[in-house]
């Protein structure tokens, strides 16, 4: 039989178990009478076997399994075995004697039944006053926990609030800068202090759209827009508008999406013209407060003015690219700087050449990774750079920094990228993200009929050019000197035939020249010339003279070549190229 009061199927409110029983119990004794009792259905068996099923059932189960198990017991007893009527037996004896039996089982079935039918309520309440009780623990402790974290963050934030204004002055100190570059820079310190933002982005208004100048926390899942047409909606509301939206206000929810948490415009207080907009796109709920909007406006008010008057100053400052008050970091100033170099290297013959240094991953460096990259470039430029024309931020918001590189070919301004890119990389602290840098070359004029043995004055300009870059980007430069010795005396005292001689040795050399680009040559005398060879070490430089020698001697039988000095010697780590 199943456990007291579990709840199985049933069968029109039957248990099917209880019916089960029912029915296996009588077909097994009325079996058992057919085979081994007199066939009277246990008629004047005292008590009758079938009282055991009907008590049985009625205490596992309850009174309709009780009830139903007396009617199964009686319609058992009865079925085709009704008893005869005496002779001289009244009716009411007759169905008294028939009825007995069942009707006693009916009242001891409702009996016991009810009896586990009380049983049953009261074990039902006790289920349902644990099941209570237990969900009663589980919500205080619930809240007991979560009034626990309430409590812990609401002293952190005490505590941080306590901290806000001298936060707030060192943030203030960050974004008060004169390059537009630097203020960016300082925006993330100060967005952190006032907002707590784990992620935020600034825009600017351009070409009648707003860009991505800025970001910062953002992660390769985020899917934050990185530009805003001016039919978008968040467009509409915050530029043409001025409105703040906040995504706590039930109106601004839509217009936000999936963008972020807070948007405000940058309206420059002087003349209250918008140039942007900045974003909070993620940040703890408690931090987003009812004061929260009346926090970004003012913030946003303070970065638009801020930025304007730097790029105010940049621009006042580039108007003097002759002052010795021009910042070198002024990409206007830098731009007619370069326009100048190009005029002159086009009027006077030389080469010019530009290096583009790139910071490719600054949305993964951490802050103070980022404010150490402008003293490293200044640092770089006052060592490696000091002798060359250099200008950093080249590109006003692609982190970009270049080098012009007057009278060097795009040969030499490779060799020095290399060098840059190196240094840097060491100047730069290894913690967190490396810092990622991309080297870029570019030749903004190249002498195309250049001969490579030069004028005098042209000669001396990169002779002097190399020495320095040399030194900066640590190769080996050498001199070799070639001159015609006296080995026949009327033969020297002929000036044709020094003249032919001269000629000879200069075509010779102009082959030698052709075939390294980034050799060249100076004629001191029709029988004297010097020749610069760059980029290897002096024994080969040594091993190029011999060769060199080899060829003049078929033509030109007296000639000597020797290597008159070495400008710089790299160090041993560089390889020969």
């Amino acid at each position: 039989m199943g456990h007291a009061g579990q709840h199985t199927d049933t069968f029109l409110g039957i248990r099917r178990s209880a019916l089960l029983e029912i029915t296996l119990f009588l077909l097994v004794a009325l079996v058992a009478d057919l085979l081994f009792g007199d066939g009277t259905r246990y008629w004047d068996a005292t008590p009758h076997p079938f009282w055991l099923i009907i008590i049985l059932v009625s205490a596992q189960y309850g009174t309709s399994e009780g009830l139903l198990a007396s009617a199964f017991a009686s319609a058992a007893l009865l079925t085709l075995n009704l008893p005869k009527q005496l002779l001289g037996e009244d009716i009411y004896s007759y169905l008294f004697t028939v009825l007995e039996q069942p009707l006693m089982w009916f009242c001891m079935a409702v009996l016991v039944g009810e009896l586990r039918m009380r049983h049953i309520r009261e074990r039902d309440m006790l289920r349902e006053q644990l099941r209570l009780s237990t969900d009663r623990e589980e919500t205080i402790t619930a809240d007991y926990h979560r009034i626990q974290h309430t409590k812990q963050e609401l002293e952190v934030q005490v505590a941080s609030q306590e901290n806000t204004a001298l936060a707030t002055f060192k943030a203030a100190r960050e974004i008060e800068k004169v390059h537009p570059d630097e203020v960016l820079q300082g925006v993330i310190t100060i967005v952190n202090s006032t907002m707590r933002a784990k992620k935020f982005s600034m825009f600017l208004l351009q070409d009648d759209q707003l860009n991505l100048v800025l970001q910062h926390g953002w992660t390769d899942d985020d899917l934050f827009s990185k530009t805003f047409q001016p039919t978008s909606p968040l467009f509409q509301h915050v530029i043409k508008e001025q409105h703040v939206l906040s995504i706590a206000n039930e109106t601004d929810e839509p217009i936000l999406g999936q963008e972020g948490v807070l948007v405000g415009p940058l309206v420059n207080q002087d003349d209250q013209r918008v140039i942007g907009m900045l974003k909070i796109d993620e940040m703890e709920f408690l931090d987003l407060s009812i004061t929260s909007a009346q926090t970004l406006t003012a913030l946003c008010d303070w970065i638009a003015t801020t930025y304007t008057h730097a790029l105010l100053y940049q621009s006042a400052q580039a108007d003097h690219v002759a002052s010795d008050t021009l910042p070198p970091n002024s990409p206007r100033s830098f731009a007619k700087q370069k326009a100048m170099l190009r005029d002159m290297a086009s009027h006077i013959g030389f080469d010019l050449s530009m290096i583009v240094v790139r910071l490719e991953n600054i949305e993964r460096l951490e802050l103070d990774q980022i404010n150490r990259i402008p003293h490293a470039i200044t640092t770089l430029q006052e060592t490696i750079l000091k002798p060359l024309e250099a200008v950093d931020d080249y590109d006003d918001t692609a982190h970009e920094y270049a080098v012009l590189l007057p009278g060097a070919s795009r040969d030499y301004a490779t060799l020095l990228g290399e060098t840059i890119l190196s240094t840097l990389t060491d100047m730069l602290p290894t913690r967190g993200t490396p810092v990622s840098f991309a080297i870029s070359t570019q030749s903004l004029h190249a002498e195309k009929t250049e001969p490579k043995i030069l004028n005098p004055k042209l000669f001396a300009f990169r002779l002097k050019f190399l020495g320095d870059l040399s030194v900066a980007a640590d190769f080996p430069v050498h001199t070799l000197t070639l001159k015609l010795t006296k080995t026949d005396e009327s033969a020297m005292m002929n000036i044709a035939a020094i003249t032919q001689i001269g000629e000879t040795l200069e075509r010779i050399l102009e082959m030698f020249l052709a075939e390294h680009p980034t050799y060249f040559g100076h004629r001191f005398s029709p029988t004297q010339y010097a020749v610069v060879l760059s980029a290897i070490p002096l024994e080969q430089a040594t091993e190029e003279g011999k060769e060199l020698l080899q060829r003049l001697q078929s033509d030109v039988p007296a000639n000597e070549i020797q290597v008159c000095s070495s400008l710089h010697t790299a160090s041993p780590t560089v390889a020969p190229q």
